[in-house]
């Protein structure tokens, strides 16, 4: 599996036009679903992106919907949530069935 484009080399190559152009057409979910990169690199791009400008907007458009939670890794980086409906669908998932409240 090949690593998903870094998004500072992306953005220090996009001019601020073509940066507008593809936030302004691009949404954090694919087809409805929240893919990653190794996902998305296999699909055809919107008409008139590059699957790197693709990936580019994707990532910007999940960047300013996520939540930082108070958790941190190993390494010290900080945890981090985006509130798309799939992701809230997995979360609930994984939970597994609530308990009854009772009366």
């Amino acid at each position: 599996m090949r690593g998903a484009p870094d998004i500072r080399a992306l953005l220090g190559g996009t001019s601020h036009q073509r940066l507008t152009e593809i936030i302004r057409g691009n949404s954090m979910l694919v087809v409805g679903r929240y893919l990653h990169w190794d996902n998305m690199r296999h699909r055809e791009p919107p008409e008139g992106l590059s699957h790197e400008g693709w990936w580019l907007g994707t990532r910007l458009a999940r960047l300013s919907a996520r939540e930082i939670v108070p958790f941190r890794s190993k390494e010290g980086y900080p945890f981090s949530l985006v509130h798309a409906a799939p992701v809230r669908q997995g979360l609930a998932e994984a939970a597994g069935p609530r308990p009854m409240a009772s009366a």
